[in-house]
């Protein structure tokens, strides 16, 4: 039982349905969206062969075809603090309570996260494709409100005509448009407490004046400094 009294990080963040009396179900306090395509998808088609090394007729042993895509992708994730600081407390008779020791390891996981998912990529077909292109433009808000996403930017597709061919460009000056819009509109510019921009492209009013980070590690030093304050005192 001494054990199971806390719980590991990825749990904390995903959660964990179980029906156990020696562990209990736990909330997640992550949510992600599925990554979307700012663009229209044309399929491609690999028409391939295989030989049946073993086979004595003539001919292929399998005939068949491969469907290939490439899209720019925005991945939206967001994440409950409190949440998150709560699951990763010791249980006890009436639940879960965050202490010094939870709300360090949850104030620690979320700059590696957030590295973590810049440098993931689609792992189908890997070995045929060899996706390894982590993300050029990274924005992370520390909100005091609810969570707000910025996938309506591409109801309308990323037409391949617009930033002189760039879709990655053309992808980023459209989600900061829609961003300053959306955040203007309803007010969601004054709840962030930080902001911090990594932009690989030159892309005009992509980045907040002053919300710019040169490097992965210069947002995650930024983050968890912002992140080890009270929150009060986060946009000071």
């Amino acid at each position: 039982e001494e054990h199971t009294k806390k719980n590991a990080v990825d749990v904390g963040l995903f959660g964990r349905f179980v029906t156990s009396d020696e562990f209990d179900t736990v909330e997640g306090a992550l949510q992600v969206a599925h990554a979307l395509g700012t663009q229209k998808v044309e399929v491609e088609y690999d028409y391939f062969t295989a030989v049946d090394d073993l086979g004595e007729g003539p001919g292929a042993g399998h005939l068949g075809e491969s469907e290939f895509a490439s899209s720019v992708l925005y991945l939206y994730a967001c994440c409950e603090l409190g949440e998150l600081e709560q699951n990763l407390g010791a249980r006890g008779a009436t639940g879960r309570t965050a202490d010094p020791e939870a709300r360090a390891l949850a104030r620690t996981s979320l700059p590696a996260l957030v590295r973590a998912m810049a440098e993931s990529t689609p792992k189908g077909k890997k070995t045929g494709t060899a996706p390894h292109t982590p993300a050029e433009y990274v924005e992370v808000v520390v909100r005091r409100g609810a969570p707000l996403s910025f996938a309506n930017a591409f109801t309308k597709p990323v037409d391949a005509r617009e930033a002189g061919g760039d879709v990655m460009a053309a992808s980023i000056g459209r989600l900061a448009k829609h961003r300053d819009r959306i955040e203007g509109a309803y007010g969601r510019g004054e709840d962030a407490l930080a902001r911090f921009v990594l932009c690989l492209r030159d892309v005009a009013a992509a980045v907040p004046e002053g919300r710019e980070v040169k490097t992965m590690a210069e947002l995650a030093t930024k983050l968890a400094a912002v992140l080890n304050k009270p929150l009060a005192q986060a946009a000071k």
